[in-house]
């Protein structure tokens, strides 16, 4: 070795520009996530199911079991302040703790790895009444 230092190699621009395409796809299809549904609805609880988002599993070995959700939550309305009350990899979440006869709005995204998908539209389910504590 005679002592010359070289430059590290470039990296190839074209499979860089192929793997951010990619993952703009990828991210694409995360934004595809289904509506969550909610039932069970107590006046403090509610049962919350989740169907991976829809993506083409021809072009992406993906494995459902990877993907993870945020459950976001706001009692302030629509448009209001959400408040992340889940993440994981469950299908199947109860809410506990929610206030009684209170108007709720949900929505879910859902994360790959570092790769995370738009919220889906609000979905919005209301408590219902609580009986009142005997004196």
């Amino acid at each position: 070795m005679n002592g010359d230092i070289h430059p590290p190699c470039p990296p190839d621009t074209g499979q860089a520009q192929e793997l951010e395409e990619e993952r703009k796809i990828i991210q694409q299809q995360l934004s595809n996530m289904p509506e969550p549904t909610v039932s069970d609805i107590e006046s403090r609880s509610a049962v919350i199911q989740l169907s991976a988002p829809e993506y083409d599993q021809s072009e992406f070995e993906i494995d459902p079991a990877d993907f993870r959700y945020e459950l976001l939550l706001s009692d302030k309305g629509k448009e209001g302040k959400y408040k992340l009350v889940y993440n994981g990899d469950a299908t199947e979440i109860t809410l506990k703790d929610l206030k009684p006869a209170q108007d709720y709005y949900l929505r879910v995204c859902t994360s790959l790895e570092d790769l995370k998908g738009k919220p889906t539209k609000a979905v919005q389910f209301a408590t219902g009444i609580c009986e009142p504590d005997s004196p």
